[in-house]
């Protein structure tokens, strides 16, 4: 399920997958913002993120971890409806960290848990509005990131494009993290 979206998955008139050097912007030093003890349903803080964020060298590829894949695997649908989810005030704290790439191993918008047809509204969805206004690329549901011991690795994402309406916003990715 790990998989790249643009701002055009989005956001009316937003930059494609097309758009950005991916080979160059999905690689680097990453920053690994672990949030421990994170409950299903639960928001995710400012706090929370400022806390895990302090323990980092800073980076403009920011990898932030709840383990949650370790309560609910991914391939089940409670990792999808009770997956916890960024407060708005965290969601702006990562978009003040003026990254070029934000990746999570959860759901990290509460529209993520909502029913299809409420899904993928933006208003449902701040967390991606936010950092796609500011053109962040965003990859979700990087599984296993709890294994990664330490709070800065080489990041690497190998982008396979899909299109859709002959614009490629989103992809599926293979990421590795070197630590």
């Amino acid at each position: 399920f790990t998989y790249l979206s643009a701002p055009g998955s989005m956001l009316e008139g937003g930059k494609t997958i097309d758009d950005y050097d991916v080979f160059e912007a999905l690689q680097g030093k990453c920053a690994v913002l672990k949030i421990e003890g994170v409950k299903p349903n639960t928001k995710i803080t400012r706090k929370q993120l400022e806390d895990a964020y302090a323990e980092c060298e800073p980076a403009d590829i920011l990898l932030v971890v709840t383990g949650f894949g370790r309560i609910h695997d991914s391939y089940t649908h409670d990792y999808w409806d009770m997956a916890p989810h960024l407060s708005k005030e965290a969601a702006d704290y990562l978009k003040s960290l003026k990254p070029r790439v934000v990746c999570f191993d959860f759901a990290e918008d509460a529209g993520m848990c909502m029913e299809p047809d409420e899904r993928y509204k933006v208003e449902n969805n701040y967390t991606h509005k936010v950092l796609f206004e500011d053109d962040v690329l965003i990859i979700d549901y990087i599984n296993f990131a709890w294994k990664i011991s330490v709070n800065n690795a080489e990041f690497y994402a190998l982008p396979l494009r899909v299109a859709v309406s002959g614009k490629y916003t989103y992809g599926d990715v293979r990421a590795i993290v070197k630590f």
